[in-house]
């Protein structure tokens, strides 16, 4: 351990506590502990993740939203589309929650609430083509939609033919 890493101090009451200060790497940590094996034991750690390029500033940590957690995940992960949109749909729904605040409870209410919430239908519901409605066509002559009066007309005949061609087979199955 270089350096002074380890202050102790005496408090007003003599109580004893030992300060860690450490400053390597870019890194300003500080914290106050009990007894000099647990403030050596936090130097370990602390100077472990610094080695691993890990986060050791906790507090900065809990003060991400989890809007700033989604964004640092997508922009270092690929994900597929479905899982994307869902992404964004929670930065939505509770990106502005800190991560300081975000516990297990409170994410099982908001499911809770999620599950019990109604489905609105769709907004934007399929619409029938215009020109489908009582098989209507355009009109040469106007442009304006009008009743297809021959497409009947050849319905009606089809279904005629359709009906002669059944009797005349029923008919040859007749032996006079």
């Amino acid at each position: 351990m270089a350096g002074k890493l380890i202050t102790e101090r005496t408090g007003v009451n003599g109580d004893v506590s030992f300060l860690v200060r450490i400053r390597e790497a870019g890194v300003a940590v500080s914290k106050t502990f009990k007894t000099k094996k647990e403030a050596e034991k936090f130097i370990r750690e602390v100077k472990t993740k610094i080695d691993r390029g890990e986060s050791v500033d906790i507090t900065k940590i809990k003060k991400m939203t989890l809007a700033q957690i989604f964004d640092e995940y997508l922009k270092h992960n690929t994900v597929a589309k479905g899982k994307k949109y869902d992404l964004e749909k929670l930065k939505l729904e509770i990106g502005k929650v800190p991560l300081s605040n975000f516990k297990a409870g409170t994410f099982a209410l908001y499911l809770k609430t999620k599950l019990e919430q109604e489905i609105p239908d769709q907004a934007k519901k399929k619409k029938s083509h215009p020109l489908y409605d009582g098989h209507q066509v355009v009109d040469p002559d106007t442009g304006k939609l009008k009743k297809d009066l021959q497409r009947k007309h050849y319905q009606e005949i089809l279904l005629c033919n359709q009906n002669s061609i059944v009797l005349a087979r029923k008919a040859s199955r007749l032996h006079f």
